[in-house]
């Protein structure tokens, strides 16, 4: 079998190297993204949390009883 020639070996070597570097800049571009949609999916699911909370309050009643009192009967049915 016949040797590679140096210079071959240095161009298959950089060739590599630069494969290499160029996947892992699209790895870090992607990580990037991932997080990106991670943060944005969490900001969603604060929101909606705070909005199940609001429908929440919004759904139990509040009865006056006497001037400046006030009271909270969940209702059934």
């Amino acid at each position: 079998m016949p040797r590679a020639s140096p210079g071959r070996c240095e161009e298959t070597i950089n060739l590599f190297a630069r494969q290499l570097h160029a996947s892992a800049q699209e790895n870090e571009r992607s990580i990037q993204k991932l997080d990106a949609a991670r943060r944005e999916l969490e900001e969603e699911l604060s929101t909606i949390e705070q909005q199940r909370l609001a429908i929440r309050d919004l759904s139990t009643p509040i009865i006056e009883l006497r001037e400046r009192t006030s009271s909270c009967c969940p209702s059934s049915g």
